[in-house]
């Protein structure tokens, strides 16, 4: 199945949504429907994954690779957000990071729930023109405390993906964002609400074509 052709619904959102919950109650509700969360995503806390993902898409993908983002949706959006990716290579990238493995599962309906589309979701549309996206946002107070209650949570000393290339979202990325200077001297609630702040507002201004 042709996946430019194929039915597709991609739910994004900066995480702790209940994402995996949708995701997994869609796969019920519609017809003939693969349903996955995070199809590639590399997630040091769930080792039981690691073969499958390893066997679908490859080792160097899903190690090294994910430094890239011809391999890596996380770094391509970093990339695209930050100019070194123009719109339309972005959205050839995501054709070709997703495009095989939706074709492979070869449901007439492929959904994913995926966090790491969030910086590119209004190219979702030009790389799989069937398709829709679904994007939620939680209450700042929630998502944050949700965040810091969890065991490896975004800019801590134990979250690895922090100090490396293309991992987390942080000031450095945007010329004129008013936090670059004191990023180093905030806490992990700072920047977490930060985050929030910078990823939400970006997803909506890129959703309202702006």
């Amino acid at each position: 199945m042709n996946a430019r052709r194929q039915r597709a619904i991609f739910v994004v959102s900066s995480g702790r949504t209940g994402t995996q919950f949708l995701g997994e109650k869609m796969r019920r509700m519609i017809a003939d429907c693969h349903s996955i969360h995070e199809a590639d995503v590399f997630w040091i806390t769930r080792p039981g994954e690691w073969l499958r993902k390893i066997r679908q898409f490859g080792w160097y993908r899903m190690t090294l690779g994910k430094l890239s983002p011809r391999y890596s949706l996380r770094a391509l959006g970093l990339a695209r957000i930050t100019g070194k990716f123009d719109a339309q290579r972005a959205a050839e990238a995501i054709a070709d990071i997703r495009g095989p493995y939706m074709e492979q599962v070869g449901k007439p309906v492929f959904l994913e729930a995926n966090g790491q589309y969030i910086l590119l979701l209004d190219l979702l549309s030009q790389a799989f023109p069937n398709s829709r996206v679904v994007y939620i946002v939680r209450d700042p107070r929630d998502w944050v405390r949700s965040w810091m209650n969890m065991e490896n949570p975004f800019y801590s000393a134990r979250d690895l993906r922090s100090w490396l290339l293309g991992g987390r979202l942080k000031p450095k990325h945007f010329r004129d964002d008013p936090w670059r200077k004191d990023w180093r001297g905030m806490d992990q609630f700072e920047k977490l609400c930060w985050l929030w702040q910078k990823e939400n507002g970006l997803a909506l201004e890129l959703a309202a074509g702006r």
